[in-house]
Formats: structure tokens, sequence, C-alpha cells
């Protein structure tokens, strides 16, 4: 790889490996475009702000119940704090059964 490749080529050849490998090239909060196409040319990584930026921010999640599976407050907490406007990506695997995928349009 060239290190004199753009950002966007960079999260394309990221975006390879796997979709949501792009947003690793940044650091801060990151918005990945998951795109349409079959090839994956318009899926990419797109920094909205960098890591200085909220310089004592700490995202806290707490599970009311896991294995129970009562996690309607949880998706209503999430939904208010990230709302409309910013996709929030957060993997979390809760040494439970499930792994769960949060992604905001």
């Amino acid at each position: 790889m060239n290190v004199s490749e753009d950002e966007s080529q960079l999260s394309a050849i990221a975006r390879q490996g796997s979709g949501s490998a792009c947003r690793s090239l940044f650091g801060g909060f990151v918005k990945w475009i998951m795109g349409k196409e079959d090839d994956g040319s318009d899926s990419l990584a797109v920094q909205l702000v960098d890591e200085k930026h909220w310089e004592d921010l700490f995202i806290i999640i707490v599970l009311e119940r896991c294995r129970g599976i009562k996690l309607q407050s949880f998706w209503v907490c999430v939904h208010a704090i990230f709302g409309h406007d910013t996709q929030a990506n957060l993997e979390m695997s809760f040494g439970c059964s499930q792994t769960m995928t949060l992604v905001r349009d």
C-alpha cells in the first residue's frame, strides 16, 4: 500500500477485509457509510470529529437484563443519546449468548 493513498482509497481498501474495518483508520468519532453498490465502491468511513474533540468523553452502557432480553429501554437510551443524525456502531459482547450491533441510520 502506498502511504500517499488518499483517505477514501484507504477506507475502501480496509473495507475489503470487513465492512466496518474502514472505521479503524481514523481516530475520534467515525461514521461508516455502508453504501449500496455491490462492489463496495461507495462504502467508506468519514471522520466526524477527531479524537481530541471530546477530551473527557466516556460511553457507559448498562443493561438491565441480558439473558432475559429485556432491552427495549436500552434501545430507547441509545436512540436518545445518538439521535437521528448520527450513526452509532457499537459492537458489544456481553458475556452471554448474544452479541449486539447497534446501527443508527
